[in-house]
Order: structure tokens, then C-alpha cells, then sequence
């Protein structure tokens, strides 16, 4: 009368159940979760930035204006760049003070590694090693981006005071 046919044939698949559906959410959402990591990371090249979103002012915003440049320069000296809110390194450590916290709520870890030495991940404390804190709002005369060819300038060729202003064509 209504068109409904209950052949067994066709119904050979058994009706999951509620408690059947949440456990196979919860295996997903476990899977999800074990695939993805919390840190968020913007890369292109041999560049990365790390919590880009925290960063001080528009940071990430004008970092990401010259990343094309900065991985060209990266690829050049065979070196990998990564940038990181300096505030986000401190914050799991129980024995940094508030003041310490509060200095780095404005800066910005620029470190530079060799790609041709096969680490998996630096110690907070060779990022600072091999790194340079740039802030954000010292000397706010000198435009971030000139503060940030500077400390490239510094890492890449280990030279105080040498710049990549040209080649990231900041005037």
C-alpha cells in the first residue's frame, strides 16, 4: 500500500545503537586529537611561525608580509627561521616570575638553526641561544620589520649590525 518492502536481503546490516554511534565519536575525536597538535603554526618554506596569534600588536601581520623574501633568504644560507611570541615560551615554566612574563608580553623570538643538522626540536633553551628577541614597541621610530632584518642580518652572517633591508625591500 505505501511502497515499503522489508526484504531481508537488504537489510543484512544490523541497526547501530546510541551507545554505538558515541563510541565511534568519541574513537574519532580521539584520533583527531592524537593526529593534530595545540600549537598553532603558519609556515611557508623554511619559515615558520609559531602562535601567531598571540603575537604583540599586528606582528604576525607584518611577518607575514615578507615571508616570501625571508624563505628565499632561508633556502640561500641553508637555514631554517622560526618565530615565536616570547611571551607563549615562558608560560609552562613554574620558576619564571610575572615580571619576567610581563617583559616578554611585547617581544618576539626570532631563532635560526642549520637545516643540515637533524634536530627534531630545540630546548627553550637553545632557542634563546640561537635566537634574538626582538620586541615589538621599543623604539617604536625603527618599523618592526627593519628590527627583524636586523636580527636575520645578525644570525644569518653572525656579523653585528649587517641587515637584509634590501633584499626584504624595506627602505
Amino acid at each position: 500500500m505505501f511502497g515499503i518492502k522489508l526484504s531481508t536481503a537488504k537489510n543484512t546490516r544490523p541497526i547501530r545503537t546510541i551507545e554505538r554511534e558515541m563510541e565511534m565519536t568519541r574513537a574519532r575525536y580521539q584520533k583527531y586529537l592524537d593526529t593534530t597538535s595545540d600549537n598553532y603554526m603558519a609556515q611557508r618554506g623554511d619559515v615558520k611561525i609559531k602562535d601567531p596569534h598571540t603575537m604583540a600588536g599586528n606582528a604576525y601581520k607584518e611577518i607575514r608580509e615578507f615571508i616570501d623574501p625571508i624563505s628565499k633568504l632561508a633556502k640561500k644560507y641553508n637555514k631554517e627561521v622560526v618565530f615565536e611570541d616570547a611571551r607563549v615560551l615562558t608560560r609552562d615554566d613554574e620558576f619564571v616570575s610575572p615580571v619576567t612574563e610581563n617583559s616578554f608580553m611585547t617581544k618576539v623570538l626570532v631563532s635560526v638553526r642549520d637545516k643540515s643538522v637533524n634536530k627534531k626540536e630545540d630546548s627553550v633553551f637553545e632557542k634563546f641561544k640561537n635566537g634574538k628577541l626582538v620586541d615589538k614597541f621599543e623604539k617604536p621610530e625603527i618599523p618592526f620589520m627593519k628590527k627583524i632584518s636586523q636580527a636575520l642580518g645578525e644570525l644569518f652572517t653572525g656579523k653585528k649590525d649587517a641587515n637584509f633591508d634590501a633584499e626584504l625591500g624595506i627602505k
